[in-house]
């Protein structure tokens, strides 16, 4: 459901400024920092460059779905299939989760990957 991506998007990325902005001012304006505010902003923060992978992954659906000459409306409100797309197979039953429950846990991280950190080897003689 593409359109959700959007709308979502409207939600998150402008609360999460509002957050940063909101973050920021508090020791200037109020003089004190409020608990709340910053386990909110510290809840939401994460979710800007989720949001913003989910809006890239819209537009790298859409784009060669109008390529084919689909309707980009039709595509955007009721989705369709991905090119070489099929059932996930690597994703376990949840009724395996008494099992196997590392295999339920894994399953949604599958993909995922962080930035690899490089270390500068060159020395100075």
């Amino acid at each position: 459901m593409p359109w959700m991506v959007p709308f979502f998007g409207i939600l998150v990325i402008p609360l999460g400024l509002t957050h940063i902005i909101l973050v920021i001012s508090q020791p200037v304006v109020a003089w004190a920092w409020c608990t709340l505010c910053l386990l909110a902003a510290a809840i939401m923060l994460p979710m800007i460059p989720f949001e913003a992978d989910e809006m890239g992954a819209m537009g790298q659906f859409l784009v060669p779905a109008n390529r084919r000459g689909e309707s980009l409306r039709k595509a955007f409100w009721k989705g369709g299939p991905i090119e070489g797309g099929g059932p996930d197979q690597r994703s376990p039953e949840l009724s395996v989760l008494p099992q196997q429950p590392w295999q339920i846990v894994r399953a949604p991280i599958w993909g995922m990957s962080t930035p690899a950190v490089r270390q500068c080897s060159s020395r100075h003689t």
